[in-house]
Parts: C-alpha cells; sequence; structure tokens
C-alpha cells in the first residue's frame, strides 16, 4: 500500500512537472509569435 502511494505521487509529480513546463513553454513562445505576426502585420501595411 505504502509502495503504491509513493509510486502515484512520483506519478502525479511528474505529470504536473511535464504540465508545468508545457505551460512555460507556452507562455515563452506565445508572446514571442504574436509579436513575429504584428511585424509581419506591420511590414504589409508598410510596403502597401
Amino acid at each position: 500500500m505504502r509502495v503504491r502511494f509513493r509510486g502515484k505521487i512520483n506519478w502525479m509529480n511528474l505529470f504536473i512537472a511535464s504540465f508545468g513546463g508545457l505551460i512555460a513553454s507556452v507562455y515563452i513562445t506565445y508572446p514571442l509569435m504574436v509579436q513575429y505576426r504584428d511585424e509581419k502585420k506591420k511590414n504589409l501595411v508598410t510596403e502597401s
């Protein structure tokens, strides 16, 4: 019982860590993507 419970806790920690990493990567890459898109829009506006 104790071993299974500990394994469950480790699995939860692994899941939380991977989920947190995913959220962190989204928080890092999303503003860059938005900025890049806005730059492309500005370039299109200035060209035409």
